[in-house]
This record gives C-alpha cells, sequence and structure tokens, in this order.
C-alpha cells in the first residue's frame, strides 16, 4: 500500500522449477497517467522490481530446503511454520470432507 496507489505481486508456479511473478499496480484517481506522478510511479515500480528480486532469492532457497531430507521428515516449528501448518491442516481438512 502506498499513499496513491496498491499493488498486488502474486508468485505463480509454473512447475517444480519455474515460476512466474504476477504484478498489477492500481492507482488512485488520475495518478496512473498523472504527468506530475510519473516520478512516483517509476520510483516504485524500481523498488517493486528490487523487492521481487531480493523475494526470488528467498523463494528459491525455501525450494531447495524443501529437497533436502530433513524436510521429509515434516517436522514443523512452532514459531517458523504457524502459516505453512494451517494451511496444510486447511488442505488436508478440505481433502478429507471436514472442511
Amino acid at each position: 500500500m502506498f499513499p496513491a496507489h496498491w499493488r498486488a505481486r502474486i508468485l505463480v508456479p509454473r512447475d517444480a522449477e519455474d515460476s512466474r511473478w504476477l504484478i498489477a499496480s492500481y492507482y488512485d484517481g488520475g495518478a496512473a497517467r498523472d504527468p506530475a506522478c510519473l516520478a512516483m510511479r517509476q520510483k516504485s515500480i524500481a523498488g517493486s522490481i528490487k523487492a521481487r528480486d531480493e523475494d526470488d532469492g528467498v523463494c528459491e532457497l525455501v525450494q531447495r530446503a524443501r529437497r533436502s531430507p530433513a524436510h521429509r521428515s515434516h517436522f514443523y516449528s512452532p514459531f517458523w511454520d504457524r502459516m505453512h501448518w494451517d494451511f496444510n491442516r486447511m488442505v488436508l481438512e478440505d481433502l478429507e470432507g471436514g472442511g
């Protein structure tokens, strides 16, 4: 969220080795076309690209970690993996017909 716009970024897996970023920016009023807002748009886009590059590294490391023998233990850390645990639990409940 920014003062004149917000941006949605979604990482979509294509296969086990490749993902694609989908990025959409939504501007308030005429900010998308207003020449006075050009510098703001350019700065925002550059910041988004920098953040995406940083996120790419994290996503790649997570994917590599999932190939680790330690991952096969399916151990969840109460602090680090809470969202992952909750998501997997919801999927399991849905598959079992209880969700």
